[in-house]
């Protein structure tokens, strides 16, 4: 009796000599079946992986957009903080010193003028 193969696809044949050729296309059929769907599990797994990419990117670029969004907001707080509190301190020193403020007024006038005639 002759031994009994196993070709991997669950048909058995009695002999790797009895081999025909039409085993052989098949073969090659279900292999090339097989090879086109790895190809295509395989693209399918490089743009689940490009989209996962694309997405961790976006996310981390919003991210930083936020971040630098939050801190130029601070910024511009304690600018206008600044500007206020400047303000405020000049108005203050116009109204307890006028004299002192109308003489710094006219030297910083001469200075000016001055220069600009150079």
């Amino acid at each position: 009796m002759a031994a009994q193969t196993s070709t991997g696809n669950g048909s058995k044949r009695s002999n790797e000599a009895e081999v025909t050729t039409e085993d052989l296309r098949e073969d090659f059929d279900r292999l090339r079946a097989d090879m086109s769907k790895l190809v295509e599990q395989m693209a399918e797994l490089s743009r689940n992986r490009a989209a996962d990419a694309r997405d961790r990117t976006t996310d981390k670029a919003q991210e930083y957009a936020d971040r630098a969004r939050g801190q130029a907001d601070r910024v511009a707080r304690r600018a206008e903080d600044n500007y206020h509190a400047g303000r405020d301190w000049i108005s203050d020193q116009v109204s307890e010193r006028p004299v002192a403020t109308i003489g710094i007024a006219v030297l910083a006038g001469v200075l000016i003028g001055r220069a600009l005639k150079r």
